[in-house]
C-alpha cells in the first residue's frame, strides 16, 4: 500500500520504496497519520536510505519489508 504512495511521491525504485518505508516506520509509528508531510518525509527518508543501502536493506527486512 505505502509502496505506491512512496514511488508516487519520491520518483525511487520499488527496492528503494521499501527502504523509504522502513526508515520512514522508524521515525513515525504509523504513515497514516503523515497527511500532506507524506511527501517531504519520504523524500526525506529517500536521502537516508541512500547514503547506506545495505542498512536500509537491513532496516526495511527488520520491518517484513521484503522484495
Amino acid at each position: 500500500m505505502y509502496d505506491q504512495m512512496i514511488l508516487k511521491a519520491t520518483g525511487c525504485t520499488p527496492d528503494e520504496a521499501r527502504h523509504v518505508e522502513g526508515y520512514m516506520r522508524l521515525t513515525f509509528g504509523t504513515l497514516d497519520g503523515l497527511g500532506a508531510d507524506f511527501k517531504r518525509e519520504a523524500r526525506s527518508a529517500l536521502k537516508d536510505a541512500r547514503l547506506d543501502p545495505k542498512a536500509a536493506e537491513d532496516n526495511a527486512r527488520s520491518y517484513g519489508l521484503r522484495p
